[in-house]
């Protein structure tokens, strides 16, 4: 029987690893996004088969992966952004645009360890 911590951090992680692109991102945003009334929406969202997706510019959006194992057309995804994201809209901007933030800080960070001390 898993404890109440490995359930906690277990619901945390990326519901849909199958789709291991992204899923990393997934796991960073919803750990971020736990215990708000964002977290049970962009689960949701994750296990129909939505993307997450770094644009040139760095911002990141959510896309819908439609087919057999992501969202069915369309306008499937297109009905349930109208009823649960966009009345999240501004909280949901707020959220991606931390997550670029910390993607950026992130590479920054990776990129300074790989530049020799002496230089």
């Amino acid at each position: 029987m898993e404890t109440l911590g490995e359930q906690m951090l277990r619901e945390r992680l990326d519901p849909r690893p199958d789709l291991k692109k992204d899923s990393w991102l997934w796991e960073v945003l919803l750990h971020y996004v736990y215990g708000t009334g964002l977290y049970w929406v962009l689960h949701g969202f994750r296990c129909a088969g939505t993307l997450l997706v770094v644009k040139d510019d760095g911002s990141v959006v959510m896309r819908p992966h439609i087919g057999p194992d992501g969202w069915e057309n369309l306008e499937q995804y297109m009905d349930f952004r109208e009823q649960h994201l966009v009345p999240r809209k501004e909280e949901l901007e707020r959220v991606l645009r931390d997550l670029a933030t910390a993607l950026a800080e992130y590479r920054k960070e990776k990129l300074r360890n790989t530049v020799p001390k002496e230089y």
